[in-house]
């Protein structure tokens, strides 16, 4: 039986980064895919879906191109070519799955392609062949949830019901498209094929769209989508699914909807059924028990990614990743916090955050002070006429540490890292009010968000 410093289940973004990074370290590693190399962030998720979202944006920007002073000359138009667009977005994927496969290469980890079994906390087989490792880290990610509704298994079985990796690679571009679900997810979809003009409708069960966002935030993404052409309906409780038709009634008023396709976005589940024959302990809410090393009851194996059914995020699972590799290795790594991982929303205008909404700080009475900058007032912004969206910034009103940031704009999937790095290590705004931002550039926000906070709240340290 062929032996490993480290056996890892799963090339996703955990997965391939635990044996990147064991392998710098010259660790003997085997790592386990059954289906695709990269998973589901670089084949069906992330990565597609940035491709057509940037699609999108080319669309938009050649509708108002004369806003710019570019006109099209008498008679010509552009239409987007949907296999051309599909095309692209798949040069994208092979190119980056290429490149996740010379990563593991240059690792030199040993790769086998096949489903994985564990055996014991040692022990995994794949493919009739058994392999022993000192370490396990499982790294299988998740999978598409879906709602237990009348019609919805015949609606799925014929074609008419779709998930988002359906979505991501349809035949043609479809007239209409009914998204079940608010969600990040929901919306970034939503987003993709309004600005390739399909009439598409967003149904959500709760009062708004994007429900763990900050309410100002929810509420600014929720009106650009509406402006953006996106129908958005709230408080709807769905019925049932026949064909493409999702009935649903709102206040006790039932209705329904048809469109090409009901793209279904409900959330996402851990694809964690070959742990179950390990009788591992589980959280109160089902989920696989884990301690703060990322362990299960089990101490050798340990869970990294969306399996955790923690953050599903790429890059918390990278991070979680790098911890459990150091972790194995003996050193003392900084603990994965959730609470300091940015997440990011790729909308035209795009939404990211990190930290407290101001909701919670209310919730845990937490002392705190905000200011609400609207990016009409950026310079950089005007430029790019990209004036639609905000910066909201939250800190302690005691010592100024920075609470939360929370921001719509042209770029702020770019921003959003200066904010976690500050807040990982304490910083406050009188740290970010003495930072220089260059000018002119959206990120100008963030200095001018902290400048207003110690001017308007600490004037005693405005000339600190």
């Amino acid at each position: 039986m062929d032996k490993f410093d480290i056996i890892v289940i799963g090339a996703g973004p955990g997965g391939y980064m635990a044996a990147e990074h064991a392998g710098h370290y010259k660790k003997k590693v085997l790592i386990i895919e059954k289906e695709m190399f990269g998973g589901v962030c670089l084949n069906v998720g992330c990565i597609p879906t940035k491709a057509l979202i940037k699609s999108g944006k080319i669309a938009t920007y050649l509708e108002h191109a004369s806003s710019y002073g570019i006109k099209f000359g008498e008679g010509s138009s552009f239409t987007p070519d949907w296999g051309m667009i599909q095309a692209r977005k798949q040069k994208v994927v092979n190119t980056l799955v290429d490149g996740v496969k010379y990563i593991l290469k240059t690792a030199k980890a040993t790769v086998v392609e096949g489903e994985a079994k564990i055996i014991d906390e040692h022990t995994v087989a794949v493919n009739g062949t058994q392999y022993w490792g000192e370490n396990i880290i499982v790294a299988t990610g998740s999978s598409n949830r879906s709602l237990n509704l009348p019609g919805f298994k015949e609606a799925y079985q014929s074609g008419k019901m779709i998930d988002s990796t359906q979505a991501l690679s349809l035949p043609k571009l479809p007239r209409k498209l009914t998204v079940v679900g608010g969600g990040v997810i929901g919306v970034e979809m939503a987003t993709i094929y309004a600005a390739l003009k399909t009439d598409v409708t967003i149904i959500q069960g709760l009062p708004k769209i994007l429900e763990r966002l900050d309410g100002d935030i929810s509420r600014h993404a929720t009106r650009h989508l509406v402006d953006f052409g996106v129908k958005i309906v709230t408080n709807a409780k769905i019925e049932k699914a026949q064909g493409s038709t999702l009935y649903y009634s709102v206040s006790g008023e039932s209705t329904s909807i048809s469109a090409d396709y009901i793209l279904e976005c409900v959330g996402r589940k851990a694809n964690d059924e070959l742990l179950q024959p390990l009788n591992l302990e589980k959280t109160a809410s089902g989920h696989i028990k884990l301690n703060e090393n990322l362990q299960t009851s089990l101490p050798h194996i340990y869970l990294i990614g969306d399996v955790t059914s923690q953050l599903m995020l790429a890059h918390y699972a990278y991070h979680q990743a790098r911890y459990v590799v150091d972790y194995i290795l003996g050193k003392k790594p900084l603990k994965v916090l959730p609470h300091y991982t940015p997440s990011c929303i790729y909308t035209h205008s795009e939404v990211a955050s990190v930290g407290y909404p101001e909701e919670e700080l209310i919730n845990q009475k937490i002392p705190y002070v905000k200011v609400v900058l609207p990016m009409a007032a950026n310079g950089k912004a005007v430029a790019d006429s990209e004036t639609r969206g905000i910066m909201k910034m939250l800190a302690h009103k005691e010592s100024g540490e920075i609470l939360g940031v929370h921001m719509i704009s042209s770029v702020s999937s770019d921003m959003i890292s200066e904010i976690a790095l500050a807040m990982r290590h304490k910083l406050t705004v009188f740290d970010l009010y003495n930072s220089i931002h260059p000018h002119p550039a959206i990120a100008e926000s963030i200095g001018d968000a902290a400048r207003k906070i110690v001017v308007d709240f600490f004037a005693d340290h405005a000339e600190a």
